[in-house]
């Protein structure tokens, strides 16, 4: 596990949330939008309640940002999307 990856897991306490990060950055990679909560959760095999969850976790850490209110929004941070 790298360094990166550890603190993830210290900040947020959960590997759900390690997994969404994950999940939205290898979509964004792959796409010009961001996943929705429902693909997150499918993709993750997590509820839409725990995908938004985690989310505003990550959001709250700094990992992710969102446009309150707007689908599909979620973004990696530009100092964590050197990862």
């Amino acid at each position: 596990m790298d360094e990166f990856t550890r603190g993830i897991l210290e900040a947020t306490g959960n590997y759900s949330a390690l997994k969404i990060y994950e999940y939205v950055r290898d979509f964004q990679s792959k796409r010009l939008h961001s996943p929705s909560l429902r693909e997150i959760a499918e993709k993750c095999n997590i509820s839409k309640s725990t995908a938004q969850r985690q989310a505003k976790n990550l959001i709250s850490h700094g990992y992710l940002e969102s446009d309150e209110g707007k689908h599909r929004s979620l973004r990696l941070t530009e100092k964590r999307s050197h990862q």
